[in-house]
């Protein structure tokens, strides 16, 4: 009876400390104020009339950032969804919104988080910026550790979906599994298509409709 209430009690101190961990870099990337030598915008959802309420919310504040100088560069990463691109959305919106496209660099491929990095890598630009939604900061300061990739996070205050409690909730609990899924070796990862999970489960349990086309990523 001792051992298993040892498990337990050491089993919730685990958890504790995961969700710890996750809730501090939530927090760090809305209060940072970043420098460096480029910023890179991850990418989710796009529609037919252009990028989702979650991606302006993300591209509105590498904008912001870009205007005050964090760093000279943007790169808008993402990926192809039936048949829509992530990237020229992205690109197209932080033109109209006064970026030179001289100022601006692909990230490509970047269907998924760890593809995103591994495009960051390659650009090999130096320290990066790294803007998406907060409660997906934790995941992506893993895997640029993993990639050797120098990230510091900044995250808008406010998003759709992060100010939705459910919605916010949901996107913090799947983004902390995902971050336990990176750690998987890509060996075993890359067998297993977990997209419909990723992506259904959240629209599911937050009572948000599927986007008419481009899913996107998170």
């Amino acid at each position: 009876m001792k051992a298993r209430w040892a498990v337990l009690g050491g089993g919730a101190l685990v958890a504790a400390w995961w969700v710890g961990r996750h809730r501090v870099s939530e927090l760090r990337s809305i209060r940072c104020e970043p420098r460096g030598d480029a910023i890179v915008v991850f990418g989710c959802s796009v529609l037919d009339d252009g990028p989702s309420g979650e991606l302006r919310a993300r591209l509105d504040h590498a904008v912001a950032l870009w205007r005050s100088g964090a760093a000279p560069v943007v790169v808008p990463s993402g990926g192809v969804d039936r048949g829509l691109d992530e990237v020229v959305v992205m690109r197209q919106y932080l033109v109209a919104a006064g970026v030179p496209p001289a100022a601006i660099r692909d990230g490509r491929p970047g269907h998924n988080t760890r593809a995103s990095v591994r495009a960051m890598a390659g650009l090999a630009l130096g320290r990066y910026v790294g803007v998406s939604s907060a409660y997906h900061a934790r995941r992506i300061e893993s895997e640029c550790r993993r990639q050797g990739v120098t990230v510091v996070m900044s995250a808008p205050a406010t998003t759709p979906e992060t100010s939705r409690p459910r919605a916010h909730l949901v996107r913090f609990v799947t983004d902390m599994l995902g971050t336990a899924w990176y750690a998987v070796p890509e060996t075993v990862t890359q067998r297993v298509d977990v997209s419909v999970i990723r992506h259904g489960v959240p629209q599911f349990l937050t009572g948000r409709p599927r986007p008419p086309r481009g899913i996107g990523h998170d």
